[in-house]
Order: C-alpha cells, then structure tokens, then sequence
C-alpha cells in the first residue's frame, strides 16, 4: 500500500466501485473500555481537522467517481459494539488515538498483526503504547512526548476492497501532528512511505506545539488529566 494514493481521485474510485456511495467512518477515542489502560478524558484536540479531512476525502470522492461520501463519526465503544453484532464494517475507517485510548485502535493493531507486519510502527502490547522506527530508533512518551504516527491498513473488518488510517499519538499533540500529516497526503502534498524503508505505509512525525503569547495556559500539572493539550505550528517527520 502506498501512502501517497490517499490523494489520488483514482484510488478512492476504486474504493467504491462495488458500491453508490462512499462511506468514511471516523472513530474517537473514549478510553472507557476495559481493555484502555489510561484514563481518558474527552480531549478538544481529538477532533481537531475533522472537518477539514472530511472535506478533503469528498473532493477526492467527487472529483474520482461523482458519487457522494457518506460521513459518521463513533465512539470506539459504539464501533466495537457494531462490529460484534454485525460481525463485519464494510467502510473506510479513520481511527485517532492509540490503542492505551481506543479500541479500535487496539483490535486494528492486533487483528492486521501491526508490528509482526512492520516490524516497526506501535510495539506490543499495544496498550502500554511506544513507537519503534525501521532503524530501531524507540520513541516512548517520557522522552517523544510529541511523537505520533500514521499508518495506512486494509480492513481487518471487511472482505471488500477498503481501509484502515490510523492517526494515533503518544500523547495529544502527536495525534495532531499525525492528522496534519494526513491532511496533507490527501490534499496531494504527500511524502512517500516511510524514508527508511518505502516499503511501509507508515509514518513517525513530531508535532511542533504552537507558542501562546496572548492567552495564558495552566500549567500541564494542574489539568486533569495532566497532558499537554495545545495545538501545533507544524509537523516535522522523522521517518
């Protein structure tokens, strides 16, 4: 799979081919169910360009097949929910956050053997999440806070010709970034697979958090739960 096709009319044609519409699923994290080992508030920046990568997959939907794109958003809890009574999701899926907040970030991982595949990208077990680069490079969240990662998937859920995108961060702002690297594949700006091995439909960003000079900011110890929720100036991509 390449990562670069995200922005190419001809590939979301061929997504839809056996069907009148597009349908996009986008998954966020709740960190409520029994398997998300960190505790999870709902965070503004989860949905932070949502809107804007809605907008992007319609164009390319439009300009590639004239058909329309059919948008839902789901709680994960709600998605596994879905899963497990219908037993299949036949939809193209955008799934933020990583499986320590999202389960279907979790299932996604462990289903399409993420790291055995790769040997690079979310570590096992999953849940406990850490990234390792092609070149061995181990990004953890006490020293990459701002470390996230994008990855392109089949289905795991589906036997029809669709796609898994995983957007997920060792914190906040690294979801950010993986989401504005996303924007970028699809609005044509993309960079390739990963630097190191093009092979691989993965990518390792660092988001670059934005300096507030008229606002003030808590301190990150005092917000519950302690994170650096803040938005980012740019994406910078290691790998």
């Amino acid at each position: 799979m390449e990562l670069d096709k995200l922005g190419s009319s001809s590939f979301w044609r061929e997504l839809s081919a056996d069907q009148d519409t597009v349908d996009f699923t986008i998954v966020l994290p709740t960190g409520r169910a029994l398997e998300s080992i960190t505790p999870h508030l709902a965070l503004s920046t989860d949905g932070m360009l949502i809107a804007e990568l809605t907008l992007a997959v319609a164009r390319l939907v439009r300009e590639g097949c004239e058909r329309d794109v059919q948008v839902r958003s789901q709680l994960d809890i709600d998605f596994y929910e879905e899963y497990r009574t219908q037993g299949a999701i036949h939809s193209n899926i955008l799934i933020i956050g990583s499986a320590d907040v999202n389960l279907a970030a979790a299932l996604l991982l462990d289903r399409s053997k993420s790291y055995e595949r790769f040997k690079a990208g979310f570590t096992r077990p999953y849940e406990q999440p850490s990234i390792l680069g092609v070149r061995g490079t181990r990004y953890m969240f006490t020293v990459s806070p701002n470390t996230g990662l994008l990855a392109l998937y089949p289905n795991c859920w589906s036997d029809r010709s669709r796609i898994v995108i995983l957007c997920a961060g060792l914190f906040a702002v690294g979801t950010i970034a993986s989401l504005q690297l996303l924007l970028s594949y699809l609005q044509g700006r993309g960079d390739g697979n990963n630097r190191f091995n093009d092979q691989l439909p993965l990518k390792i960003v660092d988001g670059i958090p934005r300096i507030y000079f008229h606002v003030g900011l808590k301190p990150v110890a005092e917000c519950l739960p302690p994170m650096e929720v803040v938005n980012i100036n740019d994406v910078s991509i290691r790998e």
